[in-house]
Order: C-alpha cells, then sequence, then structure tokens
C-alpha cells in the first residue's frame, strides 16, 4: 500500500503546467508552431482584437513571465495569437491571460 502511494505522489508532481482555452472569435488562423509573441500585463497601446482566454487548469501555477510563456507558448500560436495579456493574481501567480491578435491596418 505504501508502495502505491509514494508511486502516486511522485507522479503528481510531473503534471505539465496546462491551460484551457475559451475562444472568443472564430476561424482566427493558426500561426507556425514556436511562433513569437509578447506577454505583457497591461493591455497594449494598439488596436487589438481578443481571441480568447486562457485559464489554469492544471500542473505548477506559473509564478513569472517565463513560466506563463512556456506552459502557453503552443497554444497561442495554435489559436493565432500575436500576444499574450496576463493577469497576475495576488500570489504572483498567472491564473488567467488574454490572447490577442493586433488589428493590421493597410498603409499604402
Amino acid at each position: 500500500m505504501h508502495r502505491r502511494l509514494v508511486v502516486l505522489a511522485l507522479l503528481g508532481g510531473c503534471v505539465p503546467t496546462s491551460f484551457s482555452f475559451t475562444p472568443s472569435t472564430k476561424g482566427e488562423v493558426p500561426r507556425p508552431s514556436g511562433c513569437e509573441f509578447t506577454i505583457s500585463e497591461t493591455a497594449p497601446d494598439q488596436a487589438f482584437e481578443e481571441v480568447g482566454r486562457l485559464d489554469y487548469y492544471n500542473g505548477d501555477v506559473p509564478k513569472s513571465i517565463d513560466a506563463l510563456r512556456s506552459a502557453i507558448k503552443d497554444r497561442v500560436c495554435e489559436v493565432g495569437g500575436d500576444a499574450v495579456v496576463a493577469d497576475a493574481d495576488v500570489k504572483g501567480e498567472y491564473r488567467t491571460a488574454s490572447v490577442i491578435k493586433f488589428n493590421k491596418r493597410f498603409t499604402p
């Protein structure tokens, strides 16, 4: 019995951090895997549209921008995001974030 508990405890520590995604818009074009995107704690000055929300689901809660980037990088590119606006809670943990895309304006 003790062996099972030890194995379960060890396996529980190996759960990758994951976030669920709730889309705000339909038909977003995915970006290539490993795409570049920015993360900010405030909304950008340029015009943008929210693609969707990321909500912490499982694993270690990210406590830094770098940890958050590592946890969400594939999903942000998959849903066509250009940037992320992250929301740190009072503990400094990133449990929610908005994935956004910038409004591209035609310039002649």
